[in-house]
């Protein structure tokens, strides 16, 4: 019996584990965090910042750990406001 798989792995970047309930001592999450960057235009070559605009504001949160490379670059990751649940309506 043959059989084939395929996979990739990008370093940093490990698979996580999500549930409807939380479990005690558990690595299952419950929430899925949701994260912005820029507002690009079609009109200009500047990318807007996400909270330029009143109806884009930014959750009050930490922002998450930015890398060197996104520093550069200036990619500025920041929490939305957006609220997501595993498995509910």
């Amino acid at each position: 019996v043959l059989s084939s798989t395929s996979a990739f792995y990008l370093p940093g970047l490990a698979p996580n584990v999500f549930c409807r309930n939380p479990i005690p001592d558990s690595k299952c999450k419950t929430k899925l965090d949701v994260f912005v960057n820029r507002l690009d235009s079609v009109e200009s070559v500047l990318p807007y910042e996400y909270s330029y605009f009143d109806f884009c504001g930014i959750a009050d949160e930490p922002s998450p750990v930015e890398n060197l490379g996104q520093v550069l670059f200036g990619e500025r990751i920041r929490p939305s406001p957006y609220k997501v649940n595993i498995q509910l309506n």
